[in-house]
């Protein structure tokens, strides 16, 4: 299988040669326009792995192109940059797949671009089944001319086929929604839903929620522990979060109808439809009292004797006219939490009064 790996500094494509060369067959270029050569001399590479930042053509254009030359490769994108801003342009304009932030951890790169090609091989295999049902079906309706018998074989067969195929597509579709290491919702399905939830509740006159969670002081807990505790420390905060948590008469329950997100690195996101922002605080309270309260594995290591969130909260219509201005109210919000001390819960103050559309 091949890789592309595309970097202008040479320090970062040396460690991404190094750390994918064990087990794929990479080609590497130091500028935008080179890999866009290469893809061009090489239609089989199934990954495209490249920096945002970079001389003349930039990562997002080259993934832009790529989509032309290998329409059906993975698309990872290199950066340090974590604006939302960025982020959207890069979904929007470069179609990427995968996101990997810098430093360039080599345990994450190898695994981003394992499950990268699991879902690029299950693609593939959806074609080729694609492919062989259309054969099959093909096939049924020349016998079903010829014998006219064994009608009921011929739809189970049918039957049997089309159910391995929506598995299939099932799968893939699921694949694409969830974050590979908490199995929480991943940061597109964040956003579509947001934009979604917020159109919503216009139409209705109805309110949403929207907390925002970091957890306080992660890259101290990484460097003591390392990495792959780190990922244990955010898979055990995704569960709590979605399965919810106690301490002593306090509960953090999400409902069904809330979206539960992982936003990107040490940050989770909860959408919560039909909630004031008063209700919201009440949940974001009780969630940070219950993550303080549960005993995370070297957490007495952290400054503030455990493992805790810093959450901030905001509320449509209230405090953001759009998804987008609620995103940028709850993350300022999170940010004044840590300003005053880590381990609390913010509010975004109210800009905009509430009003109902008539329907």
């Amino acid at each position: 299988m091949s890789v592309l790996v595309v970097d202008d500094e040479k320090e970062n494509l040396d460690l991404l040669r190094r750390v994918l060369h064990r087990q794929y067959d990479v080609f590497a270029a130091d500028s935008g326009e080179e890999g866009l050569e290469v893809l061009r001399s090489n239609p089989q590479v199934a990954v495209v792995v490249t920096d945002q930042r970079m001389p003349g053509l930039s990562g997002v254009e080259l993934l832009c192109e790529a989509v032309q030359v290998v329409p059906k490769a993975v698309r990872i994108i290199v950066s340090a940059f974590t604006e939302t801003e960025d982020i959207l342009e890069a979904i929007n304009l470069g179609r990427v797949d995968r996101f990997v932030v810098k430093p360039i951890q080599s345990d994450r790169l190898a695994n981003t671009v394992k499950d990268a090609l699991e879902v690029y091989y299950l693609s593939r295999e959806l074609e080729e089944k694609n492919r062989r049902l259309q054969e099959h079906q093909h096939e049924l309706e020349e016998k079903n001319q010829r014998l006219k018998t064994n009608e009921r074989e011929l739809e189970d067969i049918v039957a049997k086929r089309t159910a391995e195929l929506e598995a299939a597509n099932a799968r893939l579709v699921e694949l694409a929604l969830r974050d590979g290491l908490t199995g929480l919702y991943n940061h597109r399905y964040f956003h579509e839903r947001l934009q979604a939830e917020v159109s919503r509740a216009r139409r209705h006159g109805h309110e949403i929620g929207l907390l925002f969670i970091d957890i306080d002081h992660f890259k101290n807990y990484n460097d003591t522990h390392g990495h792959p505790e780190g990922d244990n420390v955010l898979r055990e905060i995704g569960k709590l979060l979605l399965e919810g948590a106690c301490h002593e008469d306090v509960v953090a329950r999400v409902r069904s109808s809330d979206v539960v997100a992982r936003y990107g690195g040490e940050e989770f996101a909860i959408i919560l439809p039909q909630t004031p922002k008063q209700g919201a605080e009440v949940t974001a309270e009780r969630i940070r009292r219950c993550i303080a309260a549960h005993t995370f594995a070297g957490g007495d290591t952290q400054p503030l004797g455990g493992i805790t969130v810093s959450i901030g909260v905001a509320a449509f219509p209230a405090c953001a006219p759009d998804a987008g201005e609620l995103i940028r109210a709850a993350d300022r919000a999170m940010y004044d939490a840590k300003h005053q001390g880590r381990n609390h819960v913010c509010v975004a103050p109210n800009v905009c009064s509430f009003r109902v559309e008539s329907t």
